[in-house]
């Protein structure tokens, strides 16, 4: 399913930008 790499990529992309 796709939709938990598009999860995990959102969570993970504004908790890496800090």
């Amino acid at each position: 399913m796709a939709t938990d790499k598009i999860k995990v990529a959102v969570r993970v992309r504004p908790f890496n930008r800090r």
